[in-house]
């Protein structure tokens, strides 16, 4: 038992781990960088006392690794966390010195020069940075492309999406921070209309501006502005219980999100727009999101399939409806919203009856 133990956790000790943790924490260009600093910061009678610190638990956390101190990848010694910092203030301060220099050099484009080797210096942590998120998964990075595809893949060209949620606005800014989402999409924060995003978005298009007033005015846009709009460009618009029966009548699916048509639509298109999900690249992505690796897209895949389905039920569209719930049910097989619509769709003698249902 104890054997087992320790052959558990000794990938983490010993000698062969510092060299691991010198090549993949540190690297070649921040061990030699720290070198730098170090002589740099000795060289000066101002900074030789701090340096001389910061020197001495570098070479204390290269110490720790071969006296068999845990240096990860999950387990690190505190004096190799403290002695991996010293080693990265050092080594900034070489590459301040390298920037400086370059700057000041007597060259054309010096100054500019520098400032593209310090971006450069920025970049590589931000890299990392977001590699540790994901933990080098190749699985996370598909699923986030995947899901952008099957979300906004199927929208038409110049889309403007009308947002309603922070978290929506956040994933979708974040696929777009990554080269995963369309750059023709027009994101519009209507949850927060006087917001700075806001104004980007009602600057590039002016047409929004009724769309904006509505919002302000009365807390969500009326059925005529935005037929109007839609008969400028493609609009999508998340429908919520609160909202007027008669604008999900112009709802039509579209990927994951709802396409606002300028004339009410009828159920077979709402029936062949839900088709369009079920489609083998669609299918995919839905497999990969479905197996709760990232909750933040399975958070906000099932915020979009709650609106989708009350949109529907809106529309009285109850066939279609019980359709969109087992794509619901698919991320969120416990989710009440689902059992709470079968049983109005059921009791419901007209119109299905949406009150207290979130989206």
């Amino acid at each position: 038992m104890s054997g087992g133990l320790f052959e558990a956790i000794a990938p983490e000790h010993g000698v062969a781990m510092h060299r691991a943790v010198a090549r993949v924490e540190w690297g070649a260009l921040v061990g030699v960088a720290a070198g730098a600093g170090a002589a740099i910061g000795l060289f000066r009678a101002e900074t030789r006392r701090v340096t001389a610190i910061l020197a001495t638990w570098a070479a204390l956390a290269a110490g720790a690794a071969v006296l068999r101190l845990p240096v990860g990848p999950s387990r690190y010694g505190a004096v190799v966390l403290v002695g991996t910092g010293a080693a990265y203030i050092l080594a900034g301060r070489a590459f301040h010195a390298a920037v400086s220099w370059i700057a000041r050099a007597d060259i054309p484009f010096a100054r500019a020069s520098g400032a593209m080797v310090l971006v450069l210096l920025l970049a590589l942590p931000a890299k990392n940075a977001d590699e540790s998120l994901t933990g080098g998964d190749p699985m996370l990075e598909m699923a986030s492309a995947a899901w952008a595809e099957s979300a906004c893949g199927p929208l038409a060209p110049g889309s403007v999406i009308l947002l309603s949620d922070a978290r929506l606005e956040r994933r979708l800014l974040a696929a777009r921070a990554a080269s995963e989402l369309r750059a023709d999409l027009l994101l519009v924060p209507l949850f927060d209309p006087r917001g700075a995003r806001a104004a980007r978005a009602l600057a590039s298009e002016p047409l929004l501006t009724p769309l904006y007033r509505d919002a302000i005015v009365s807390g969500a846009p009326e059925e005529v502005s935005l037929a109007k709009f839609a008969e400028a460009r493609p609009l999508v618009f998340m429908f919520e219980a609160r909202h007027e029966r008669a604008l999900a009548r112009h709802l039509v699916p579209s990927g994951l999100f709802m396409r606002f048509m300028p004339e009410p639509r009828g159920r077979t298109e709402r029936r062949a727009g839900l088709e369009e999900f079920l489609a083998p690249r669609a299918e995919i992505a839905r497999t990969s999101m479905s197996r709760g690796r990232d909750p933040e897209i399975l958070e906000v895949t099932t915020r979009l399939l709650r609106a989708r389905a009350i949109a529907l039920a809106a529309a009285d569209d109850k066939e279609v409806v019980s359709r969109a719930l087992d794509d619901l049910r698919h991320f969120s097989p416990e989710d009440p919203m689902i059992q709470t619509l079968i049983r109005r769709m059921l009791t419901s003698k007209g119109v299905i009856d949406l009150k207290e249902l979130a989206p």
